[in-house]
């Protein structure tokens, strides 16, 4: 009996240095072991790649805070507009004779002749030498290969011009400089590319290649810079008022347009 309970005694006593043995290496080294491989697998697969990409966050974050600061900008515009409405109206539609929108490039006609008859001249023929009517008023949209219609391309243009060929006939070449005094007085944008002259008998025949530009239907560019606009001031109402100064022929030809 003394014999059986000593062997049960040292057995349980192995067991239990088994088992503190087992602890031991479960808390000194497995355990550590563990939370090594995770520390190991956090920077490889987390804190690596949110490092790397710190910078192009922060480039991210820069180009969101200049955006948000653009879109504060333009909504303080845009609240400026609302509360000057009377005045923005006022300008826009100056501006709207000074740059006619396409529809009103056949007017060109009758504003030259208008102007030839106020500088004593003899108008002889207007001819359009590119076709703003063939333009579409609108962007048209192409179809894709599948039958659906894709967006077209922007066009960056803010105007495109319309080519003259204007024939007049004067006394003398002084009357021909009226001509061109008259018309950069007028409201409407001119540009005069090119004059050929020839005396016959009596007069001086001239040819004038003249560009009115127009507003481009087809402009479509969006863009989230902020362009200061104040309207109140001094050099841009002094330029608004200097508006005033030049010859409408469009009120002339056309009473519908708005009067100030």
């Amino acid at each position: 009996m003394i014999v059986i309970e000593n062997l049960n005694v040292k057995s349980e006593e192995r067991a239990r240095q088994v088992a503190a043995g087992f602890r031991d290496f479960i808390i000194n080294f497995a355990i550590p072991l563990l939370f090594l491989i995770i520390i190991v697998g956090l920077a490889v697969f987390v804190i690596t790649p949110v490092y790397k990409s710190l910078p192009d966050l922060a480039g991210q974050l820069e180009s969101k805070t200049v955006e948000a600061a653009s879109l504060q900008a333009k909504v303080a515009q845009l609240e400026d507009l609302e509360t000057n409405r009377g005045l923005v109206t006022e300008d826009l539609t100056k501006l709207s004779w000074a740059l006619e929108e396409r529809d009103k490039v056949p007017e060109l006609s009758e504003q030259v002749r208008r102007m030839s008859t106020d500088a004593k001249v003899i108008f002889n023929s207007l001819s359009y030498t590119n076709k703003a009517e063939d333009l579409p008023a609108v962007p048209v949209a192409e179809a894709s290969t599948e039958g659906q219609p894709i967006s077209p391309a922007p066009d960056p243009a803010l105007y495109r011009e319309e080519d003259v060929d204007v024939k007049i006939e004067t006394a003398d070449l002084q009357k021909l400089v009226d001509f061109l005094q008259v018309s950069e007085n007028s409201i409407r944008l001119f540009k005069v590319g090119k004059i050929a002259s020839s005396f016959n008998d009596t007069s001086y025949e001239t040819s004038l290649l003249m560009a009115s530009p127009y507003l481009n239907p087809g402009f479509s560019v969006y863009t989230q810079t902020s362009a200061s606009i104040d309207l109140k001031d001094t050099k841009y109402r002094d330029f608004m008022g200097r508006l005033d100064e030049f010859t409408n022929y469009a009120q002339a030809i056309d009473a519908t347009l708005p009067k100030l």
